[in-house]
């Protein structure tokens, strides 16, 4: 599955029992419906870095595609006013590295 922001091959993760899709080169996390509440409930300590770099704030301005349904994710703002994209068709969350940390904190 290829990253809806960088293009780069996503490579399956597991944290708590709960398998997402991270991208190794912008460190960004791709969840199924479902998969971010589940993971949030669960807590994800090491899912992701809690510091955000350069690349993850200009990765974050951009739109992403949603890989599974090939359509322009919407961006919303999240807990925190954190900007979180949304696939408006199957409901898949792409966060930016830093962002599921941030919300882990809350």
């Amino acid at each position: 599955m290829k990253c809806p922001k960088c293009d780069k091959e996503m490579t399956p993760q597991t944290y708590n029992d709960v398998e997402v899709d991270k991208c190794p080169s912008c460190e960004g996390i791709y969840f199924d419906q479902g998969e971010l509440d589940k993971l949030i409930a669960a807590g994800a300590a090491g899912a992701d870095s809690p510091e955000y770099t350069e690349l993850s704030n200009r990765m974050d301005m951009m739109l992403g595609t949603c890989p599974r349904c090939d359509v322009e994710m919407d961006p919303h703002l999240g807990p925190g006013n954190l900007r979180i994209d949304r696939c408006s068709k199957c409901h898949a969350v792409f966060l930016d590295q830093g962002e599921l940390a941030e919300l882990l904190s809350d």
